[in-house]
């Protein structure tokens, strides 16, 4: 059936429901109704929205070294609970994932069977908490290489980038989890993606400078590239042409660095990890855009 929409006011818009549903479910005037938005439309109930437990079966034992990613996909996609039919051998490797999992514990586990379930909460202010840790694990990667250089830092740099990937994964999940609007999914999605590369490219840049003693690029570039990710991190709407300016800045600052130091192999690293924080930033621009154009309708 098709309905047509009503303009009440400036940004209202009024649309009826079939008679003959209201009558059934008991819907009378002043009656409160639950009105859930998802990447396809708008689902309407007569009480709380109660959430489609997601299941996944997982036969361990066709996965081989696939297993990991297999679970980790079930994860990020939002299922509610995972099974997975395994021997002995996966029972190590399952309890070491779960660690790399928030809100995603073992409930059961036997020598043949493993049970992951969902313990997190449709928390919205612990989502944004999730996403300024991701962003200050990235900022102390960057602080912290330069604090002790060698070997050790860099295996504490490797352990901060794992601790990133799992907020990352998170922010996955929650944008399927919640059924967001595919826009606003699409853009926490490439926001964690971003995060998760940029995190990747700077523990390799690491990595090639302790490799080919290339340090003294390293140095040269880092501070500019902390510049442009407080930029990012302190965006603001009022502030947006600043940020944007400030970015445009040290961005140029790192390619000009990058063009006159000698090609060492962290050059490709390094330019990944700037693109990176830069696709944020026009995710940023973006959005602004989006409120922008919502005023003036």
């Amino acid at each position: 059936m098709k309905r047509r929409a009503i303009q009440l006011g400036g940004r209202t818009l009024l649309v009826s429901i079939p008679y003959s549903w209201a009558l059934e479910h008991g819907v009378t005037k002043g009656r409160e109704l639950t009105v859930t938005e998802t990447s396809q439309g708008l689902i309407v109930q007569t009480g709380d929205a109660k959430p489609k437990m997601k299941k996944a079966f997982i036969e361990a034992k066709n996965c081989g070294r696939l297993l990991r990613r297999i679970v980790l996909a079930y994860y990020l996609k939002g299922f509610n609970e995972v099974h997975v039919s395994h021997t002995s051998k996966e029972i190590k490797p399952l309890q070491n994932l779960s660690s790399d999992m928030i809100g995603f514990e073992i409930t059961s586990q036997t020598q043949t069977t493993t049970i992951f379930q969902d313990f997190s909460e449709k928390d919205e202010k612990n989502y944004e908490n999730v996403v300024s840790r991701a962003f200050m694990i990235l900022k102390t990667m960057l602080a912290e290489t330069f604090s002790n250089p060698g070997k050790e830092t860099l295996e504490s740099i490797k352990q901060m980038d794992l601790n990133l990937n799992k907020m990352c994964h998170y922010c996955w999940r929650y944008s399927y989890k919640n059924n967001l609007g595919s826009s606003e999914s699409s853009i926490l999605q490439i926001i964690a993606n971003s995060l998760e590369k940029a995190g990747d490219a700077w523990k390799e840049c690491v990595e090639m400078s302790i490799e080919e003693n290339s340090q003294n690029t390293l140095k040269n570039i880092h501070q500019p590239i902390e510049k442009l990710l407080s930029a990012v991190l302190s965006f603001t709407l009022k502030r947006s042409s600043v940020h944007a300016l400030e970015c445009a800045d040290a961005y140029d600052s790192i390619i000009e660095l990058l063009k006159k130091s000698p090609r060492h192999k962290i050059f490709l690293p390094a330019s990944q990890l700037v693109n990176n924080i830069i696709n944020i930033q026009s995710l940023q621009l973006g959005m602004l855009n989006d409120v922008k154009s919502d005023e003036e309708f």
